[in-house]
């Protein structure tokens, strides 16, 4: 089962498409605002530009290669219990709630200049509250990116990479189930070998 800190690194970690996106949004900003200064020749104003937003790039690139190197982590963990659970349905609609506060955080700073940045903190860490005491480690999009599906079970959800048809035909040929790890209560992990 995951601890409070491992819920809180596995939701910044699910924020990793969002990071590349805002670094994305922050270069090409920068780039407007430095080429129109027509004596400086690229490096200088390439160099300007990241002076201008060092902090900002160099907090974004931590987080992403902080959220690469953690999900990586997570993947590579032991499985701990055995289940035999029949997989009903998938629960891909779950996700779009957690994947609308995603879009939101990106619209705001990029809308609202000034303000936008702390109303999407603000959702942010709301999201993160409602994420860690709900226990809705299932609708993190750190699965999704790295090609896990969502399925709803008879008492929780099993996160895999296999489709509904091959995991419901394991779950009958292995005698005591398969693999997995049990992530929070009723959400499990396969990582097939």
């Amino acid at each position: 089962m995951m601890t409070n800190l491992s819920k809180w690194m596995l939701y910044i970690s699910s924020y990793c498409i969002v990071y590349v996106f805002l670094l994305g949004v922050s270069v090409f900003n920068g780039w407007k605002s430095v080429k129109t200064i027509e004596s400086k020749s690229i490096a200088e104003k390439a160099s300007l530009i990241f002076f201008e937003n060092k902090f900002v790039w160099c907090g974004l690139v931590i987080l992403i290669a902080f959220s690469l190197f953690y999900v990586r982590q997570f993947m590579r963990q032991r499985n701990n219990t055995r289940i035999k659970k029949k997989v009903e349905e998938n629960a891909v609609i779950e996700n779009f709630g957690f994947l609308t506060a995603n879009i939101l955080t990106v619209i705001l700073p990029t809308a609202f200049s000034d303000y936008g940045i702390w109303m999407a903190a603000i959702i942010f860490v709301f999201v993160g509250i409602t994420f860690i005491f709900s226990n809705g480690m299932q609708t993190s999009p750190a699965f999704m990116v790295y090609g896990y599906k969502t399925y709803k079970c008879d008492d929780g959800y099993i996160i895999t990479r296999l489709s509904r048809e091959k995991i419901n035909i394991l779950m009958e040929d292995e005698q005591d189930g398969i693999e997995a790890r049990e992530i929070v209560k009723g959400v499990y992990v396969t990582f097939p070998k």
